[in-house]
């Protein structure tokens, strides 16, 4: 038997193993900080499993005596690192914890580790992890805390909330500083700004994460207007303006401040109340900020505005118009028609972007809002202004309006390849679906709409099989072939599955479904087509019922043959035996019965001649001569011993003619009572000249244990060919394996066969075995089936043992059965009911 050849998957395992510690050892190296791998024992015992280069830098300790990090915690932060080490290990939580160390050149240092624990199966906890340095971040919130100090007094009288907000690289937000404005706005301490974030309108999110997002990525100045709703449910307009900075460790940190625009009037009241505080106000904010008299000469301005106008501070603008700045004609007469309209109708104008040149001569633009300048008696005086620069966002506005324009006419053109592509899959002449991962329908065409029930392809989206006509096993069976497709990434094509129609008609359908794949590759879901195969399906079930029942009638007629044939031969056979026992039977018989008197006739005529000894002891010459020739003497002892040898052989020609009617039994076709020992032991009769020894090999060794066993009913006749053709078929497999032996090993094992006849409840169990070759198992599995045989071509039909199974499950209704392995000799069962 031919045995597959399988690759070595080790040698290629090994090359991705050292490829994968290659690549690991890269990272660790170019990672900065240490990257470890820290155990500890069930006993308490720390070591660690790892550490990468980067502990000589950060820690002045070698890889192999990181151990000594512990050692380097100054006493006061001891209790806190080991509180939080073991905090870890007792809830297997993620460790990460800030301490300082003592180098051993002297200098202090403060480090972060975050490292995640797993349990293990012998007990111990172990962490993957990174230490990083924070010195320099230490060093910065001191400084800010100092900062903050002196500031403090300053923020909390601003309106609005001055605040410090920071994006650190792993996405994770933060509110270092927030004045206590928080509260009015918000209704928030400061120290909870974190959570004016969840405050935001749900409407506003998406834009505001988008503006973080790319002042993040631009470092331009953040300005941004959306809603919030406060704890106690009001809703306010707050605008967002701050400028953000990059940071050593790769976080932005944004400056800025948060008004509440919803009472934008009472802000300017409050600021006009005080002149130092507007000074301290306008110079901080992020942004130009003027303002005019009636007559359009600037009374002041704030040093970002005094920049913009080529000024070295705000006092030099003071007394000076539009016409005396940089900026276009035009420009100033633009500006001057909107201050003066402001004023007149006593109404700010909000958000109106102006082109603006710079002192730089740069062209730029601003968003700029006014509003009458009134006295305590509310009398306009003047106007005043606060600008940004959103020359950045106008182009970018600008741009945008552009990509719009051609997004709506690439949409116009998607919106017509999408009609086309649905024309198509409406058409195609089969059903076509497509189902998301969680194996929700997303989409259908209208023929698959129609078989499964439901009004339109529309009406399929959101929807899942067991919604559907189909029976539940159905749903299961394509929800299970379905996830096998999305789970393995691999199409499985040509399935053929039962299907219940919405019309209640059972369907069969030719499936073939493919992953559903993105841009990037990954699996997001499952696109299927069909076809009604019912016709061809239930064609294909009735031919191959139509196959099966010409193969069962085939079956029978090679049965019948086989018994027929069989049964002709053992008949012929039967008969040709009955006859020639009968003619050897009568002559042997007439022998036998002669024997007898030609032995009397013998003694009386040698007491004769010793008579005639006794009474003439000197006979006549001729006489004395004629006894010496013939050797009177020894013939007369001779011929008693050669009519007993003839009385002996014809006895064993009449046990052979007995066991040739026994096996033949032609005298007994019906069911009878027979002795089952008699029917072995005339069978072993017959093959007793294949059982001597040959000249090449010795005796075939036979070994009865019979049993106790009562009579049977049975044919005896089939029996007896049942034990033939077993034992031929052993005597036959102990000459195979015998011809390749040695007389030696052969008389050192003999060939033997056993036979043992037992009872077993209402069953007689004969057991015939051979200590031969023994078979492999897929041989005996097909020892009883008609026409198979292992002997060489012309040596064997392949019938003796399936003619056996016949008679023996068949006619009398037992079983038989084969057990054998390769070099353990084979064993047949015959179990025949007792009754």
């Amino acid at each position: 038997m031919d045995e597959a050849h399988l690759e070595n998957p080790i040698p290629q395992q090994n090359q991705q193993l050292q490829a994968a510690q290659e690549r690991l050892q890269r990272l660790t190296k170019n990672v900065p900080g240490v990257v470890f791998q820290l155990r500890l024992e069930p006993n308490g015992e720390r070591r660690f499993l790892y550490a990468s280069d980067g502990c000589r830098e950060l820690l002045e300790l070698e890889p192999a005596e990181i151990i000594r990090v512990f050692e380097l915690v100054p006493p006061e932060d001891v209790a806190a690192l080991e509180q939080a080490l073991q905090t870890s290990a007792q809830s297997l939580t993620r460790f990460e914890h800030e301490h300082r160390i003592v180098t051993p050149t002297g200098v202090l240092k403060w480090l972060k580790v975050v490292s995640q624990p797993q349990q293990q199966v012998d007990g111990a906890i172990e962490w993957d992890g990174m230490v990083m340095e924070i010195t320099m971040r230490k060093q910065t919130e001191t400084a800010l805390r100092q900062s903050e100090q002196r500031l403090q007094g300053f923020a909390d009288n601003l309106p609005g909330v001055l605040y410090q907000f920071r994006l650190d690289p792993d996405g994770t937000v933060c509110f270092p500083y927030a004045s206590q404005g928080s509260k009015e706005i918000y209704e928030l301490e400061p120290s909870e700004m974190v959570q004016s974030l969840d405050l935001v309108h749900p409407d506003d999110r998406a834009t505001l994460e988008a503006a973080i997002a790319e002042s993040a990525q631009s470092q331009q100045q953040f300005f941004h207007e959306h809603r919030i709703i406060t704890p106690s449910g009001v809703q306010k307009w707050v605008k967002v303006i701050s400028n953000p900075t990059q940071q050593q460790n790769g976080s932005v940190l944004w400056d800025g401040l948060v008004f509440d625009i919803t009472q934008r009037k009472q802000a300017e009241a409050e600021l006009k109340q005080s002149k130092r505080l507007l000074e301290l106000v306008i110079n901080t904010l992020p942004g130009g900020v003027f303002f005019k008299d009636r007559n359009l000469n600037y009374l002041g301005c704030n040093q970002f505005f005094a920049q913009v106008a080529g000024e070295q501070s705000p006092a030099e603008l003071i007394g000076k118009s539009d016409y005396d700045m940089p900026w276009k004609r035009e420009e100033s007469d633009f500006f001057r028609e909107c201050d003066r309209r402001v004023m007149e109708s006593g109404q700010a104008e909000m958000g109106t972007v102006e082109p603006l040149q710079h002192a730089d001569g740069k062209q730029a633009w601003s968003e700029t809002s006014k509003a009458p300048l009134r006295d305590e008696q509310g009398k306009v005086i003047g106007m005043v202004g606060v600008f940004q620069d959103v020359t950045k966002r106008e182009e970018s506005a600008i741009a945008l309006r552009q990509k719009t324009t051609e997004l709506e006419a690439a949409l116009e053109e998607l919106h017509h390849t999408q009609d086309l592509l649905k024309l198509v899959i409406n058409t195609l002449p089969g059903a076509i679906f497509w189902k998301n991962r969680d194996l929700v329908y997303q989409g259908s065409n209208e023929y698959f709409a129609q078989v499964a029930g439901v009004d339109s392809a529309a009406n399929i989206v959101g929807i899942t099989d067991y919604d559907m006509a189909w029976k539940t096993e159905e749903a299961d069976f394509f929800r299970e072939c379905d996830r096998r497709v999305i789970d393995s990434n691999t199409p499985e094509l040509g399935i053929i599955e039962p299907q219940l129609q919405a019309d209640g008609k059972q369907a069969w359908l030719e499936t073939n479904k493919v992953p559903l794949q993105d841009a990037l590759g990954q699996v997001i879901g499952i696109v299927g087509m069909f076809q009604d195969v019912t016709v061809r399906e239930e064609a294909a079930i009735a031919l191959r019922q139509k196959t099966d029942e010409l193969e069962q009638t085939l079956d029978e007629l090679q049965r019948t043959q086989i018994q027929l044939v069989q049964t002709e031969k053992m008949s012929g056979l039967g008969q040709m035996v009955a006859g020639v026992a009968h003619e050897i039977n009568n002559p042997v018989g007439f022998i036998y019965g002669n024997i007898t008197h030609a032995v009397n006739y013998v003694e009386d005529l040698l007491e004769l001649i010793e008579l005639y000894q006794q009474t003439f002891p000197d006979p006549p010459l001729i006489i004395t001569d004629r006894i010496e020739e013939i050797d009177l003497d020894f013939l007369q002892q001779d011929f008693r011993e050669l009519v007993q040898s003839m009385r002996v052989g014809t006895e064993r020609i009449r046990d052979i003619v007995k066991s040739l009617r026994n096996f033949s039994r032609l005298d007994e076709a019906a069911v009878k009572a027979v002795d089952l020992h008699e029917g072995l032991d005339s069978t072993l009769t017959i093959l007793q000249t294949r059982l001597r020894a040959q000249d090449w090999r010795p005796e075939i060794q036979v070994l009865k244990n019979y049993g106790e066993l009562p009579l049977i009913e049975c044919y005896a006749g089939q029996l007896n060919q049942v034990f033939m053709n077993i034992i031929s078929n052993s005597i036959d497999a102990l000459e195979e394996r015998d011809r390749t032996r040695s007389l030696a090993e052969m008389t050192a094992t003999p060939s033997q066969i056993h036979i043992t006849t037992t009872t077993q409840e209402q069953s007689v169990i004969i057991q015939i075995h051979d200590n031969g070759p023994g078979m492999a198992a897929k041989t005996c599995d097909r020892l009883f089936d008609p026409f198979f045989t292992t002997k060489p071509v012309g040596k064997g039909t392949g019938l003796g043992l399936s003619i056996s199974y016949q008679i023996i499950t068949e006619t009398h209704n037992g079983t038989l059965t084969c057990e054998s392995d390769l070099d353990q000799g084979t064993t047949f069962y015959i179990t025949l009911p007792i009754a």
